[in-house]
């Protein structure tokens, strides 16, 4: 599989936010099967939270007559209604450049952060002249969309890791509070002519102790920390 950059040969990497795969040959073979990891790259892809849509040359087929040809748990859900552009309905075929502006149209985003996959590759240099990101993948049954993802990361297209969970990143700015934390007690000691007192210390260890992540997650647990902290704060203000 060749992976191609943004139109004008430019360089600039921009990620993909919606990707359009073609049918027959791509997705799915001629015995109403899976092509060998096809199903598996759009499950991957929607994980990502990249939107998928579908751009295919249909002849003469009604939707009715085209699901009829697909895999009997390929599901259309997974692709957005008005990204699944099948020439039959709008009565223009690849590699006519107009079938790939009606699909940057309908994505509403910028026609670098789109991609078009399939393994004809006169349909991909159409769809790169008009400002697509692309991808060639083998033909059947050399496919290897399998691969799309890895490459795809590999190119820059993709981000190689989504952004942390909501728990690991209220870890990490509990950590930093931590820190912020024990400088600032270091700092209140040297100002306190280097007389520590007991209860500054017990401050600071409630503080850095498990409490801090209980307190945030539950609510009877942080009234109690703060009326711990609160006795504490008392304590060394007298």
């Amino acid at each position: 599989m060749d992976v191609f950059s943004v139109a004008n040969d430019s360089r600039i990497i921009t990620f993909i936010k919606v990707a359009f795969f073609d049918l027959g040959g791509t997705l799915v073979g001629n015995k109403r099967d899976w092509i060998p990891g096809a199903k598996d790259t759009l499950t991957k892809m929607l994980q990502k939270g990249i939107r998928l849509g579908l751009i295919s040359n249909t002849k003469n087929l009604s939707r009715p007559e085209i699901l009829e040809i697909l895999p009997k748990d390929f599901n259309m859900s997974l692709f957005e209604n008005e990204l699944v552009i099948f020439s039959s309905e709008v009565h223009i075929e690849k590699p006519n450049p107009e079938i790939f502006k009606l699909a940057i149209m309908r994505a509403g985003v910028k026609p670098s952060q789109c991609l078009f996959c399939t393994e004809e590759l006169p349909h991909i240099l159409v769809a790169k002249q008009q400002g697509m990101q692309t991808a060639l993948l083998q033909a059947p049954p050399k496919s290897d969309i399998e691969k799309l993802i890895e490459r795809l990361t590999a190119e820059g297209l993709l981000p190689k890791k989504k952004g942390g969970t909501l728990m690991t990143k209220a870890l990490g700015y509990v950590a930093i509070f931590a820190l912020i934390l024990t400088l600032g007690s270091t700092l209140l000691t040297i100002w306190l002519q280097l007389e520590p007192k007991k209860e500054l210390f017990d401050l600071t260890k409630a503080l850095l102790s498990w409490q801090v992540i209980a307190g945030g997650l539950a609510v009877g647990g942080g009234k109690t920390f703060q009326k711990e902290i609160k006795e504490l704060v008392g304590r060394i203000a007298k």
